[in-house]
């Protein structure tokens, strides 16, 4: 019986094709992921598709494959970690495991042969064609932050909804922020409808916003998980730089209540000057500097007459002997 398509594709679609970089046209992700997995190809003889195989696996090193057994481990073990299915992968699940390990400081080569590898077992598994994990990795470049964090949403979540309900204030110019925090304390009272496009969402992250929308575009609903997390990182970055504030805390607090406008100073410098001991006249206290140094230095000029080692001659500190403790010649 002639073999399945997918299995000439499997045998013919070498995965280090993938860490292989670019080609002097275009680059190899943009060829493969144009590829449909679906598109039927001629049936092969098994002669065929066991030639084929055998000429893939003699041209790929030993080295490699060993380096696709540990590679296999590595995503294996991660997916156990967080209950996700190893085999079959989610394209989404490649997608943040690659970003996590981009993250963890992994070339893009070692990208390219981790993806390689895992397509390389799914093949054998007759589960995908290569389009589909090379389809994983053109996720992580596009969106590949964004499923990382929408990863990490329910935790948000857990800690999100008690720190918003803080009395926030916003300086002028952040205003829309504060309008955004009310809105989120609507949705979590569930006394408000979802999201639309007409809700401030501006703080979103410019290569976000494409993903902002559902997929029904017609309603005009917004992503509450994407809103809220950009909500999240908009606020923490507004706490940074003064425009939230909390009006009671001592380090976020608004910049202006740092400083004394000048009826306020006029009020508190004299309490200032006060505690640090310094007369309010500028000249005065130049005064007393000035009476202090010449009274320190007419002491030391007192003292230096009975000085066997240093003198004042001609207005000038002069050594009266080169050492001041004598030198034994045995030294």
């Amino acid at each position: 019986m002639a073999a399945r398509s997918h299995d000439v594709a499997a045998s013919a679609g070498d995965p280090g094709a993938v860490a292989g970089g670019a080609s002097r046209g275009r680059p190899i992700l943009a060829d493969l992921t144009s590829v449909r997995p679906d598109d039927a190809l001629p049936a092969f003889a098994p002669a065929e598709v066991d030639a084929a195989r055998r000429y893939r696996d003699a041209s790929r090193a030993a080295s490699t494959r060993a380096k696709y057994a540990a590679d296999w481990r590595a995503f294996s073990a991660w997916c156990r970690a967080r209950g996700h299915a190893a085999l079959p992968a989610h394209p989404g699940v490649v997608a943040v495991f690659l970003f996590a390990e981009a993250d963890r400081g992994c070339a893009p080569s070692t990208l390219g042969r981790v993806l390689a590898a895992l397509g390389h077992h799914h093949r054998l598994a007759g589960l995908v064609a290569p389009a589909i994990a090379c389809r994983a990795y053109e996720r992580l470049e596009t969106r590949g932050h964004l499923d990382a964090m929408l990863a990490r949403y329910s935790t948000l979540r857990q800690y999100l909804p008690a720190f918003l309900a803080l009395p926030f204030q916003a300086a002028p110019g952040s205003e829309t922020l504060l309008g955004a925090i009310e809105i989120l304390r609507a949705l979590d009272a569930g006394t408000r409808g979802p999201l639309t496009k007409h809700d401030p969402h501006g703080f979103v992250q410019a290569d976000w916003r494409a993903h902002l929308i559902t997929d029904d575009k017609a309603s005009g609903e917004l992503d509450r998980a994407i809103w809220e997390i950009s909500l999240a990182l908009a606020v923490r970055a507004a706490l940074r730089a003064g425009g939230l504030f909390l009006a009671q805390s001592r380090d976020h607090v608004s910049f202006w209540n740092l400083i004394y406008d000048k009826p306020k100073w006029q009020t508190a410098r004299e309490q200032a000057y006060q505690r640090l001991d310094l007369p309010i006249d500028g000249q005065a206290f130049l005064g007393r500097l000035i009476a202090e140094f010449d009274r320190a230095a007419r002491a030391a000029e007192r003292g230096m007459s009975g000085n066997r080692f240093a003198e004042i001659r001609d207005g000038r500190l002069r050594l009266k002997r080169r050492d001041a403790m004598a030198i034994p010649r045995a030294a």
